[in-house]
């Protein structure tokens, strides 16, 4: 009965158009942000990826805030292509979900 009612509810929302996000928040400490010009290497270079977004960046802390869509992209290829963009992301933490800061 259970399984009935969830499969239920989830088809209700798909057919209401509220589809249940994928997308999860993370917080990384990226070595090598100095200044914007960096931040804005490390948002050109996730620009390329689908399902990826630059959230929010602070260069004191040297942390970037990116939003992830689980079924369009993993995130070893977000640390690689930021690790391409020639910084090193040297921690993950997941964030809370937080008001929308996007460029």
């Amino acid at each position: 009965m259970r399984k009935a009612t969830v499969l239920f509810l989830v088809a209700l929302f798909v057919s209401a158009g509220m589809a249940i996000s994928a997308t999860k928040t993370y917080r990384m400490k990226v070595e090598g942000l100095k200044c914007e010009k960096c931040v804005g290497a490390v948002d050109k270079a996730l620009k390329k990826l689908e399902g990826v977004t630059l959230k929010d960046s602070n260069l004191e802390k040297k942390e970037i805030v990116v939003a992830i869509d689980a079924e369009k992209v993993n995130l070893d290829t977000v640390k690689k292509t930021i690790a391409e963009a020639g910084y090193k992301v040297v921690e993950v933490k997941e964030a809370k979900a937080e008001k929308d800061s996007s460029r």
